[in-house]
């Protein structure tokens, strides 16, 4: 059993590294990538994003309590956050942490919807 485990771990390091080494193989100084993977390049990074904030939302129920009050408040503070420092690692980090503290303490529920 110790053994298989440990093939697994073996087998994903190594499907992980080589999908993440493969690009800077294929495309390098001497074969650049052409016109349609550029393209490519720059419409689907604003696409994946956009696609990765609706999967966060896809689950708030707005009309059960707390209405999204989490998620909503951490949203903000990205937005805000980032127009004011311009840092992604900040913009990031800060309003998971914020997110994290508000569904583990309630504190927003108990604040709001605590009568």
């Amino acid at each position: 059993m110790l053994m298989h485990s440990i093939l697994i771990i073996l087998v994903i390091i190594i499907t992980t590294y080589f999908t993440r080494i493969w690009p800077f193989m294929v495309f390098n100084s001497k074969n650049p990538p052409n016109d349609f993977v550029r393209y490519l390049g720059r419409a689907l990074s604003c696409s994946v994003i956009g696609m990765l904030v609706i999967y966060c939302f896809k689950d708030i129920h707005i009309l059960k309590p707390p209405y999204g009050i989490n998620e909503i408040t951490a949203f903000l503070s990205v937005i805000l956050l980032h127009r004011i420092f311009k840092v992604f690692v900040l913009s990031i980090t800060l309003p998971t942490i914020l997110y994290m503290v508000l569904v583990q303490s309630h504190a927003l529920e108990k604040a709001f919807f605590n009568p």
